[in-house]
């Protein structure tokens, strides 16, 4: 997922310098740090994790990454990556860690789009799953088998589909610049569109474990470089 991440983004980047660098009449590009919160469905995993004392994992969480696009004739094709802040949860000594992140690949359209102003709906579609680490044996706690040895850290990878609207302001760095540093936001739903899911530990599949994904209702704020013409 880490090296899926790393070379969406590269892509990313090198398409939107390109196109900003030959800037004309409805195209640009915009690279950006991302932050923000999303509300999950981890009722399946509190389930399980409860029976063994755990506390649940909270339905929201906080998640942080980069991205970038750009814009040919009002058309938007970009990419972004994002990772999850752990969440930690404890029964007596033992400990949880529940993290995760997705890379996607996106699409838009600008209904709004100058110099100063953008405003886009867009789609993506990528790879994303969850992690989950423990001081315990996991088998037990989530119902997974993977032969006879214990399992204290697990992945879980599925397709995902984003549907969401973004909005960025453009300040010049200049009195005649068409660049500048860009703010924007973006909210929208990510979920997966095809159902399923698979887990897996050290690159092995496993068999069981519960239904938990990186989806939901999520805003982001972001900070970067745009240019638009």
């Amino acid at each position: 997922m880490q090296r899926f991440t790393i070379a969406l983004f590269s892509l990313v980047s090198v398409l939107s310098f390109s196109l900003v660098a030959t800037a004309a009449e409805d195209r640009g590009g915009a690279l950006y740090y991302s932050i923000g919160g999303s509300f999950g469905e981890p009722g399946a995993l509190n389930t399980a994790i409860g029976k063994s004392g755990f506390g649940p994992v909270p339905s929201f969480g906080w998640s942080q990454g980069g991205g970038g696009h750009a814009v040919f004739q009002r058309w938007l094709i970009g990419g972004e990556g994002h990772s999850f802040f752990n969440q930690r949860v404890s029964s007596g000594p033992d400990s949880m860690a529940v993290g995760g992140g997705y890379g996607l690949v996106h699409f838009g359209y600008m209904l709004a789009h100058t110099p100063s102003f953008q405003l886009y709906p867009m789609v993506g579609l990528g790879l994303g799953g969850m992690s989950i680490r423990s001081t315990r044996d996991l088998s037990p706690i989530l119902d997974m088998q993977q032969g006879s040895l214990p399992l204290t850290h697990v992945n879980s990878l599925q397709w995902l589909l984003d549907l969401g609207m973004g909005s960025s302001l453009v300040i010049p760095l200049g009195e005649k610049a068409i660049s500048g540093i860009l703010v924007g936001a973006r909210a929208g739903y990510l979920f997966s569109p095809f159902g399923g899911m698979s887990w897996s530990s050290n690159e092995l599949p496993i068999q069981g474990g519960p239904s938990y994904s990186p989806g939901g209702f999520y805003f982001r704020l972001s900070l970067g470089l745009g240019s638009y013409e």
